[in-house]
Parts: structure tokens; sequence; C-alpha cells
């Protein structure tokens, strides 16, 4: 399998064309051997990355400019020889790329991609090749990616400055509760009612069981028989508001194509959810999102005309990144990676969003001896292997599915930048409650500061009695309940108030509304000037 894969990158090595360089002060100088970064890029971008680089190497980071010229194969030569040293960890890709397979670049300014064939994907409605960075990742030609590889598809030097002054930007926040939300968009998959189902598993896994529950969500999702779905005519205007109120990351799962994403379908009509024309309204409030779409086509790189993921990473109010897939996707893999992604944020110590898409990566492909396999899993991971091995229409090339989506999925943006997660903060609280009465808190804090303490249902719970729908009407009536039921399904906070907190031990009573009931947490974000720390409980809460 892995032999076969390899073999159709068509992908050779070259000796090395040029020396490595890096900027300091200005000036391109020899780097010495044991570069942890390389930059694949044209000295048309060289000023416009003069000020990146002196902030990484002030990070701690050794970097080495490899030249952009020549073919595919004659740029990984360069890059095996500075991983030679055995410190390569990240490499950046500044630059476009147009064209087919075997079609010169059109301009010094961009960086060749590869093409894989595909086996399994025509079978499902996909082209026979898949244009991927992965080549760049996996430099001993095992399939696996060894480092973590991001691409800034810039087409010229003012706009890759504007991208690198947003990266800054990103870096520099210490503190927002824009940090410690994930808001997730979700299309009618249409892929049949297995699949469906797995896809649907696998995003209610995401917000039950992956994501801490100190962490928001919110879930805006286009079946009309959700109490997800918002008023169907209001569709595209939330998706751009879960996305400009700020979050950690903003999530597509669903149909897409190179420019645009599948519109929401209902009895009687169709409604827009979001097209590269909307990318200039993208005007995020609290923080630049991180851009995920489990999604086909969406991040298209090598197409004629900038695809949707380019087009958000360009706008100055855009994502910071994005990943998504260049080809047809499919909802096991999608899955996978996404499971893959969250348990690598929020489980693991990765410092960079680079090293958390190349774990995620990894994790797809490793084997290991069967119990190890069994412990390393997510319980979400475990339960899409199971369906998929009994109902995926690809069940049996599940492994090939997998790999073809390591190429599938990008990273368009900066591989090294900086995912600061909030400190933690220890709550701690009696697990039986009774609501009327009064919740005694103890917090053991990190920090001095500002905190909101909340008391929120579980994230599969809902406040109020919500149900699916069983008919659909487009009428006023009908749609202004939709409205309410889907902010209802969003609302899972019972109570909230404000204390001051000091580093070490706070102790404190939290009312219990008299109509708060069953599973929920206490979850509690402080703040002051420097730095936020977050925390949660879980407790249940009975009726007098």
């Amino acid at each position: 399998m892995i032999a076969q894969l390899l073999t159709c990158l068509a992908i050779v090595s070259a000796p090395p064309q040029s020396p490595q360089l890096t900027i300091s002060d200005g000036e391109v100088q020899p780097q010495p051997a044991g570069s942890d970064v390389a930059i694949v890029t044209s000295p048309v971008f060289h000023k416009s990355l003069r000020q990146w680089i002196a902030h990484r190497e002030n990070q701690g980071h050794r970097i080495t400019i490899v030249s952009n010229q020549g073919s595919l194969a004659e740029i990984r030569g360069r890059l095996r020889q500075v991983a030679a040293a055995k410190r390569l960890r990240w490499v950046l890709l500044v630059g476009d790329t147009i064209g087919a397979e075997g079609r010169a670049l059109r301009t010094e300014t961009q960086v060749p991609t590869a093409y894989a064939v595909a086996t399994l994907l025509p079978k499902f409605g996909g082209p026979p090749h898949i244009a991927t960075d992965n080549a760049y990742a996996d430099l001993n030609d095992d399939g696996i990616p060894e480092v973590a590889v991001g691409r800034i598809t810039a087409d010229g030097p003012e706009e890759l400055s504007g991208i690198v002054e947003r990266i800054f930007h990103y870096e520099t926040q210490h503190r927002g509760s824009w940090r410690t939300r994930v808001n997730l968009i979700a299309g009618v998959g249409g892929f049949g009612k297995i699949a469906d189902f797995v896809l649907e598993s696998a995003t209610k896994r995401f917000l039950t069981n992956e994501i801490p529950p100190g962490y928001m969500t919110s879930m805006t999702y286009g079946s009309w028989r959700s109490p997800y779905c918002p008023d169907p005519q209001k569709f595209h205007a939330t998706t751009l508001d879960r996305f400009n109120e700020g979050c950690l990351f903003w999530v597509y799962i669903g149909h897409g194509h190179r420019r645009y994403l599948d519109k929401v379908r209902v009895p009687g009509g169709e409604f827009h959810i979001m097209d590269v024309n909307d990318t200039g309204k993208l005007q995020s409030r609290n923080g630049q999102p991180i851009a995920i779409f489990l999604a086909c086509n969406t991040g298209a790189f090598d197409n004629e005309q900038d695809c949707l993921a380019e087009e958000m990473l360009r706008s100055p109010g855009g994502a910071v990144a994005v990943l998504a897939g260049s080809r047809v996707t499919m909802p096991y893999a999608m899955s996978v990676m996404g499971d893959g992604m969250i348990r690598r944020y929020f489980h693991s110590q990765d410092a960079t969003l680079g090293e958390i898409v190349l774990g995620a990566k990894q994790q797809m492909l490793q084997k290991k001896d069967a119990a190890k396999e069994a412990d390393d899993k997510s319980f979400n991971r475990q339960l899409l292997d199971s369906l998929a091995a009994t109902f995926s229409p690809s069940k049996g090339s599940l492994e090939t599915e997998l790999r073809e989506h390591v190429y599938l999925f990008n990273l368009l943006g900066d591989p090294l930048l900086r995912v600061q997660r909030p400190q933690a903060i220890n709550v701690q609280a009696p697990e039986q409650q009774v609501a009327g009465t009064q919740c005694q808190l103890l917090l053991h804090s990190p920090i001095d500061g500002k905190a909101r303490v909340e008391l929120v249902c579980r994230r599969d719970l809902f406040k109020t009695t919500v149900s699916s729908r069983g008919k659909f009407e487009l009428t006023d009536e009908s749609r202004n309940e939709m409205q309410r039921t889907y902010q209802a399904a969003n609302d899972r906070v019972w109570t909230h108030g404000m204390v001051d907190l000091t580093t070490g031990d706070n102790t404190f009573r939290l009312a219990i509304p008299e109509n708060a009931t069953g599973p929920c947490y206490v979850r509690v974000y402080a703040h002051n000037q420097q730095g936020d720390a977050i925390g949660a409980t879980s407790l249940f809460i009975a009726r007098p």
C-alpha cells in the first residue's frame, strides 16, 4: 500500500542546486548547519520575511532559506540536505502554485506542489490526482510525514506582509474569552443515511467528549429538522457571525466546492451559506480564528482561481490559518482527521499549529501493537473505526482512505503559529447538588484577576425541551420559531456571575437556580493583563 502510493507521487531526489540562506539585518547570509526551520521561497519575498524571521529567531529557531527555483524533486533535494543535520521540524512554503501535474509554474514567486495518484477517491466521484504539499513533509519516502509543513499562498510581497502582521497580532494576544470558544457549522451530508450518521456522530462526539467542558461550543446545522438549524434565510448571516464573534476554531463540516459551500435546502427553497465573495465580510472582533474545512475542494490551492481557503487566509479580517482538503473528501477519514486535530490541541502539548496537524496525520497512519493502539485511540476514534468497518462504502479500503486524506489535507498558513493555551484552574465542588440551594466552590487559580463563573448544562443536553421537526413551512411564523429554537439549543448557561480571584485557593458560593436540573458543569474563565486561565468540574443537580 505504501509503496503503491509513493510510486504514484513520482518524486525523485536530486542534488542541491543552491546553498541554504538566511536573512539577518536585511542581508542574505549563509546559515550554519542545524536549522530547525526551512523556508522555500523566492527572493521577491525576502524583504517581507525579515520581520517574521527575526521574530522566530528570537523564539530560538534557526532558519534556512531554500530556493524555490527548479523542479519539485530539486527543491526536495535541498530540503534533504537541511534535514541531514537531524534538526529540521518545520517547512514553510511562501508562494502560490497554479496548474495541473507537469505544467510549469507561471511566475518566479510560485512554489510547486506534488500530485499523488488517487486509487480510491475516483471510485466515489473524485479526480485521479490529489494536489498535496505532503511531499515536503515526507522526506524519507515512507508515506508518513516527518516534519510540519504549511503554505502561505501570497501572490506578492505586500500580501505576504499583511498575513505576517496578522500572525504577529495573533501570537501577542495573551488573553481573551474567544480562545475558549469552538464554533461548528455543518451542512447536510447527503452521503447516504449510514455515512451521514457517521459524520453526525463524530460531530456530537467532538462537542461532548473531546473538547474539555471549560470551553464554550456552538453548533449551526443546515438540516431544517434539527433544533440547531436557525432561520434558513439567516443561515448565511449566522455563519459569518459565528466567525466574527471570535473563536479558537471555526469548523465547517459538509459539502464544499472550490469557491463556495453547499446550500441549505428546505422544502420550497434553498439558501446561501458562504462563498469567496463573503470573505471581505469576515471581521473577527476578538481574535482571528483557525478555520478547519472538513469538506471537499475548499482547499484546492492549485486552482486557476484562488479557492475559498486561500481567500479566507488573504482577507484582512479572515482566518489566521486554514486547514482544508484539496479534492473530494470522504466522511470517515475527514472525521478521523478532525478527531486527531481536536485531541492534539486539547490533550497534548504541541506548541505550534503545524505540529498539531502533523501529529493528527501521523496518528491516522502509524501502526502500533493492538493493545497500545486501543489505549491511544480516543473513544470517538474507536467509534468511527467500528462504524466504518461495518457500514462505510469504502469499508474494504479504510487504510487507503486514510492515507489519501493525509495527502488531501493541507495547511494554508504558518506551521510555526504559536497556539497558546490558557492556564488551568482547578475547580472543585460536591458532585451532587439540589436546585434552589447554594453550591460551595473551591477554585485554585494560577493567576489573579477577574473571573466569570458559570453553571452550564452538558453539551449534549438542553435547558428546555427542544425536539426535532417533522414538517417545515416557509412562513414567517415557522422561521421565527426556528430562530428561537436555535438560540435556545445553543444557550446552555443556567446562571453566571463575576468574582475576583487571587493566586492560590479561593472559596465562593454559587446560587443554583430552581429550574436547573440534570448533568451540569461549573465553568470558570479568569483573565488579567498578562494572560488567562480556565477550568471546570462536573456535577449533577436534582430537583428539590
